[in-house]
């Protein structure tokens, strides 16, 4: 993991953030991972994925490229090492549903 968090702070600092604070784990799952880094210009939010699930961020640039809305923007993907990072993009759906969930 020491090698993706190092790319995900190249990559933060190359795009003009700084203040890069430890990452902290919010979600680690078999199939990803996702921690956020605190930054100069507020949170950033770095995912690792396994190999069948790796194509998240081509599908996340395309849904952007299509107008949807509410959909992170990835502001920078490695497909070498299965991860990206991605702006802040408010509450996660997960919460939402917990509260209001209806099917």
């Amino acid at each position: 993991m020491k090698d993706l968090i190092e790319w995900a702070v190249s990559q933060l600092q190359e795009l003009g953030y700084s203040d890069i604070a430890q990452p902290k784990t919010i979600r680690s799952r078999p199939w990803s991972t996702v921690l956020c880094f605190n930054t100069s210009k507020g949170d950033a939010y770095f995912k690792f994925m396994a190999p069948l699930f790796s194509n998240e961020p081509v599908l996340l640039k395309f849904l952007t490229s299509k107008n949807i809305l509410h959909i992170p923007k990835v502001i920078a993907a490695n497909p070498s090492l299965r991860c990206f990072l991605m702006e802040e993009a408010g509450d996660p759906l997960r919460n939402f549903l917990k509260q209001n969930y209806d099917m």
